[in-house]
């Protein structure tokens, strides 16, 4: 009976130890421009957010005009997901990416 529980604990330890590992990867996270990574991290937001995507890869970018604020909040979601984001590849699509399936 003792070791059948031990057993039961070590499983049931060792689950969420496993789960608790693989959330720390691969997690998604919803970003802007209707919620398309790709766009996001290529484009930023010039029109509503006033800034531009330099490069995703790295996380730089500009403002658009620098006498309108910025949107900060959607800026520091660049800078930590795109990075990331960005090694899923190309758009391979037509257009830019920015008009499928509806322009955002």
């Amino acid at each position: 009976m003792l070791a059948r529980n031990f057993i039961l604990v070590l499983v049931l330890a060792l689950g969420v130890a496993t789960s608790a590992f693989a959330s720390d990867e691969g997690t998604y996270e919803v970003v802007g421009r209707s919620n398309d990574p790709f766009v996001f991290c290529t484009y930023g937001d010039p029109l509503w957010g006033n800034w531009a995507a330099i490069d995703g890869l790295l996380g730089i970018w500009t403002i658009v005009d620098p006498e309108e604020p910025y949107n900060e909040e959607e800026v520091s979601e660049f800078m930590r997901v795109c990075p990331q984001a960005l090694g899923a590849g190309a758009w391979t699509g037509p257009g830019t990416g920015q008009e499928t399936p509806s322009l955002h």
